[in-house]
């Protein structure tokens, strides 16, 4: 499924005298899996744990709480919020030379997402009561 991001990472924030400058990026992708728990092991607030979205892009700097979203025609549906990357190192090489073994390996990162269906009953103050499934299209 293609997915989408935005917000404004710290790297697009600049000064340039006194006028101050932010520039919306934006990402986009696929969802590569969905983990759930046990395996996600991603908790909340209140000690549970939730689904995971992995995406096929890394989330750039400071785009904590940044939408994975996904249109269809004109309807957009919000699948999770972004909240970090995860790292899969795999081998590439291994050599051996007079000090020993040498192993190469490659680093990939991937964005992290929480699912919105798992925190649909969450009710912040900012939103005065009502909880998020209240506001969002949730698939």
């Amino acid at each position: 499924m293609k997915i989408a991001t935005f917000g404004y990472p710290d790297t697009v924030v600049f000064r340039d005298g006194m006028d101050f400058h932010m520039n919306m990026r934006g990402q986009r992708g696929v969802i590569q899996r969905v983990v759930r728990p046990p395996e996600s092991r991603l908790p909340t607030s209140r000690g549970l744990n939730v689904t995971g979205i992995e995406t096929s892009f890394p989330l750039a700097r400071c785009m904590s709480g940044a939408p994975i979203i996904a249109r269809e025609r004109d309807t957009f549906t919000l699948y999770g919020v972004g909240i970090g990357n995860l790292d899969s190192r795999t081998r590439v090489e291994r050599e051996e030379n007079e000090d020993g073994v040498i192993i190469h390996t490659e680093v990939v990162q991937h964005g992290l997402a929480v699912a919105m269906t798992d925190i649909l009953d969450w009710r912040p103050q900012l939103l005065e009561g009502a909880s998020l499934g209240d506001l969002f299209q949730i698939v």
